[in-house]
């Protein structure tokens, strides 16, 4: 598990790195993490030692032992700081408690805001871009109706029917989150969408 101690950040840091490494995902994170006991001894470890470990093999060894992207690194944690972004791991009471119980959940998260309890109920409304007039009705309708009821509205920030959910929430005096795909290197839409409670 990662420390809780002054060495949280460098743990952070080292789980960005060991995201950036090819061939390394999720999955791999968690069972180096567990193994090792954190991303730091992890990306330290050895490559003949991470070439003996269950699921990692030679090729994932080497790209780990010469991983060289630390560049990369700080320009996502620069980043990150610049849109006010925090990293939370699934090892963080902060780490949605929904999200842990899917197949292969991400290991940290960036995000913005913060969480509440009301956002322990929520549901995900996404569709295209270019909606017809009903689907606009309907987006508008289930979010609204939806936020009435208590529930947070998650959607992505793309526009069409994410958008459409997104306002109709907020207009209901309830809550909505935001979902991007990207990292903090990504393009982050500049505060278009604010965390609200009724």
């Amino acid at each position: 598990m990662p420390p809780t101690t002054d060495d949280a950040l460098d743990e952070q840091r080292a789980l960005i790195a060991l995201s950036l490494v090819p061939g390394v995902g999720p999955g791999r994170i968690r069972g180096l993490v567990n193994h090792f006991g954190s991303a730091i001894d992890a990306l330290e470890a050895p490559r003949a030692r991470l070439a003996t470990l269950e699921g990692i093999g030679d090729v994932t060894a080497d790209a780990i032992a010469r991983f060289d992207g630390y560049d990369a690194v700080e320009a996502q944690w620069q980043r990150a700081g610049q849109v006010e972004a925090r990293l939370v791991t699934e090892w963080d009471a902060g780490y949605p408690e929904a999200l842990r119980t899917i197949y292969d959940p991400p290991v940290f998260l960036w995000m913005r805001g913060e969480t509440t309890r009301e956002d322990e109920q929520a549901i995900a409304i996404v569709g295209t871009r270019k909606p017809s007039e009903y689907g606009k009705r309907m987006a508008e309708r289930f979010a609204g109706e939806l936020a009435e009821q208590g529930y947070t509205i998650v959607s992505g920030l793309a526009y069409g029917v994410d958008t459409i959910a997104h306002a109709a929430a907020l207009q209901a005096g309830g809550r909505s989150v935001a979902v991007l795909g990207s990292g903090p290197t990504g393009s982050i839409p500049r505060a278009t969408m604010r965390w609200r409670s009724a």
